[in-house]
């Protein structure tokens, strides 16, 4: 009798003790960091969530295979570009200074060179 006893005390904790297996795993698409590169640009991203933007990109691409759906993130490129270009276009920054800087010394050095030459 104590060895039944025994046996179903074991044998509850055990079962007891076993991990619940998830319902349903978080889809690939879902990334919280593919939700913020949608919202917010691929721009907002810093330097540690680029890589994991990638390889979470790859997971979502290859889920919607599977499924065969086609998922495509071109037009957060795209729209990272267009970002990157509109802010280029203003002259702006040390790089312009020290080109303004050094085209003045250029024109006067050559300008008093051939004033002074006569």
């Amino acid at each position: 009798m104590k060895q039944i006893l025994l046996t179903l005390i074991v044998l509850s904790t055990l079962i007891s003790a076993q991990p619940e297996k998830m319902a349903e795993e978080n889809a690939p698409c879902d990334h919280r960091i593919i939700k913020k590169a949608q919202t917010e640009g691929l721009n907002s991203l810093s330097l540690v969530e680029i890589p994991q933007f990638w390889v979470a990109a790859v997971r979502c691409k290859q889920e919607a295979k599977k499924a065969g759906k086609k998922i495509n993130f071109r037009h957060l490129y795209r729209q990272k570009q267009e970002e990157n270009f509109e802010k280029a276009r203003e002259i702006s920054g040390v790089g312009t200074f020290c080109l303004v800087v050094t085209g003045l010394v250029l024109f006067y050095s050559y300008f008093w060179l051939v004033a002074g030459s006569d």
